[in-house]
């Protein structure tokens, strides 16, 4: 396989695996999540469209700013090493997955169906999208350490 093939595969593993892990999760959590009043999940529902939809503006943000300083050197040096794609793949990957979360929420909300099949999927999107997060901040952390290093 050759560099681009292992830098799709790359791409294509950190794109699944926060689904996977919040996936099995969310099974290991079924009773906890099963237990909660439909009262107390439409105010956390209310609670998480405001946090993921801040989160929403502030990767769109820093998508925003990788692809502005295309050609500069912190772009440059990320690009020497192949994977100012994956970044942006990942960036991209957890926007989408914020908007589906906050779509989601809002329907469930203003259609007022809240049954246990619905919770699952709430919080399997809302832990694959903690996950998404997560890796957002770690690449983050490695183009600023490259950066000043």
């Amino acid at each position: 396989m050759g560099s681009k093939g292992k830098q799709r595969l790359t791409r294509a593993i950190f794109c699944i695996i926060p689904i996977i892990i919040s996936c099995i999760m969310v099974f290991f959590l079924r009773k906890a999540i099963a237990s909660i009043s439909k009262n107390d999940f439409t105010d956390l529902i209310e609670i998480i469209i405001g946090l993921e939809g801040t989160m929403l503006g502030f990767i769109i943000t820093a998508v925003s700013i990788l692809v502005a300083f295309n050609g500069s050197r912190l772009t440059e040096e990320v690009k020497q090493t192949g994977h100012f794609r994956t970044v942006l793949v990942v960036y991209l990957v957890t926007c989408f997955e914020l908007f589906l979360l906050i779509a989601f929420s809002v329907y469930m909300l203003i259609s007022n169906v809240i049954n246990i099949v619905c919770m699952n999927l709430f919080m399997i999107m809302l832990i694959a999208s903690a996950f998404y997060i997560l890796l957002c901040l770690v690449f983050l952390c490695l183009i600023v350490y490259t950066l000043f290093h």
